[in-house]
């Protein structure tokens, strides 16, 4: 996934779990696992004007993704990103390295976290030994 969406070497992904953020946002967020569809064979349903956004194409069915939707009020135009509080410290469970970082990365990585007060594990990605 990381070639897919970094852009460069330095790059990150987050561990967490549904629940964590679930207890983390509230109940203004809805939490769906994405379904993933055969767009020949299969539409998107029509139930609600939501479910375009609970579904993807099969060949992305390896991403595994959840998506978070907030609250809005209908026929409300989303002009800008909404800012949400959030305690990170509860709702991640980790930080995983890019298996292409350098070590530099690695410790600043931790460094921040660190700085701002966040005591969260720091993994190199699995995939780094299949790189060196």
């Amino acid at each position: 996934m990381v070639a897919e969406y970094a852009q460069g070497a330095e790059a990150v992904a987050i561990e967490t779990t549904v629940g964590d953020l679930r207890r983390a946002l509230g109940s203004d967020f809805l939490i769906v696992s994405v379904r993933y569809l055969d767009f020949l064979k299969q539409s998107i349903p029509k139930e609600h004007s939501l479910q375009p956004f609970f579904f993807k194409r099969r060949c992305y069915d390896w991403e595994q993704e959840v998506r978070v939707i907030a609250e809005m009020e209908v026929g409300k135009r989303i002009e800008s990103p909404r800012l949400v509080p959030i305690d990170l410290q509860s709702a991640l469970r980790g930080i995983v390295i890019s298996p292409f970082a350098s070590a530099d990365y690695f410790h600043t990585v931790a460094s921040l976290l660190e700085a701002q007060s966040l005591s969260l594990p720091v993994y190199d990605s699995m995939l780094r030994s299949d790189v060196l």
